[in-house]
Order: structure tokens, then sequence, then C-alpha cells
């Protein structure tokens, strides 16, 4: 029985290595694609859709297929000024074009299930060994959240701020008109509504100091 080709078994061998290393790094890029809390969509250069996970659809609360960039405007965004986005808008559309990558970018938009949303997203463009374009990647976070909380804290000032400005115009005309009690009752609301909103953000942002009844110095919290 002839012996075996060194420099066939070698290669064999080597083809063997390449391919167990293969299956280890899909099996690694699966894993971070799933496990991910980001979402993550890839297009090829075309602009087709071939790679949405798991974040990315409930974020979505659903998905879509695309062939072309222009099919992308199933996912619904919007512009500042209101417009809905086409699907040349993503930053996606935008890598395969300049081929460079496109910053972080805020978007307002439709989820398939009809409710809205905000998204932090950027997006980078994916190429060959030989530099040749393979698509693009768009990878983004779910900041609804954090965009609920920054409309709630802006309606609290602008609130707080009417109560000051209403204590403030009352203490003017108690003084004009020597009301010197009711000048100082609308100076302490002004006061009060002042320690409000201080307190409302020491308490958002988990700090155990308060501002005490009767004036704006820092004093501990009740229980602290």
């Amino acid at each position: 029985m002839p012996s075996p080709d060194p420099e066939l078994e070698a290669l064999r061998r080597e083809n063997e290595r390449l391919r167990l290393l293969a299956a280890r790094d899909r099996r690694l890029l699966d894993s971070v694609l799933a496990q991910s809390p980001h979402g993550v969509i890839m297009c090829d250069a075309e602009g087709r859709l071939v790679l949405q996970n798991e974040a990315a659809e409930r974020m979505w609360a659903g998905s879509a297929t695309a062939e072309t960039v222009e099919e992308w405007g199933q996912y619904r965004a919007f512009h500042p000024d209101g417009r809905p986005y086409e699907g040349s808008d993503w930053a996606m559309a935008a890598c395969l074009e300049t081929r460079e990558p496109e910053e972080p970018h805020e978007y307002r938009i439709q989820r398939f299930d009809g409710t809205f949303g905000w998204l932090l997203g950027s997006a980078a463009p994916l190429f060959d060994d030989d530099g040749s374009l393979l698509g693009a990647v768009s990878v983004f976070a779910d900041v609804s959240e954090l965009k609920e909380r920054e409309a709630d804290n802006r309606r609290r000032a602008l609130e707080i701020n009417d109560d000051v400005v209403q204590s403030l115009s009352a203490a003017r005309l108690s003084v004009e008109l020597d009301r010197t009690e009711e000048a100082l009752a609308a100076l302490e609301a002004a006061l009060a509504a002042a320690r409000k909103i201080v307190n409302d953000l020491l308490a958002d942002a988990g700090a155990d100091l308060v501002l005490g009844p009767g004036h704006l110095r820092r004093s501990q919290a009740a229980g602290g």
C-alpha cells in the first residue's frame, strides 16, 4: 500500500484546521449577534438586507425584507421637520455611496406595530481583504426611555419656571403697593418652587441631599 503524499496530507490538515476555525468564528459571531443588547442590521453592496439580529427585531417590533436601498423605506423614520425618511436617507445608504463611516445619529421611528420610539445608531461600510465593498452595517440602541425622561424634565422645568415667574411678579407688585407681608409670601412661594425643581433633579440623580425648607442651603435628606 503506497504511503500518503506528505504534501497532500499537510494540505488536508490545513484545510481541516481552517474549517474548524471558520466554524468556531461563525459560532462566536452568531452568539454575539444573538446576545447583543444592540440592534444590528447588515446589507450587501446592492442594498439587499442580509442580516437582522433579534435585538433589532425587538426594537422595531418586527422586520422587513428589502432587495434594494429604495425598499428600506419600510423602516419608517422622520426628519426633525416631520418628513418621512426615504431609503436613501438611512446612514447605511450613505456608507454604500461614500464608503465612509457615519457618526451616531438619533432617529425618531415608527415601529412595525404602529408605536413610536427613538434609536441612536451609527453605520460603517464593510470591505473584503482586497478593498472591495461588501456592504454596510448599522448598530443602534433604543433610547426611547431616555428621550421620554428628557421631555418630562423639560415639561417640569417649564411648569416650575412659570411658578417662579408668577411668584416673583406677585412679589414685585406687592412691594410697589407697599404690601410687605404679601411680598414676603410671594418670595417664599418662589423659593419653594426653586427648591422643588432642584430636589426633583437631585432625586432623579439618586442624591442623598435635599434643599431644606425656608432656604436654598443643602441639608441631609430625611433619615440620612
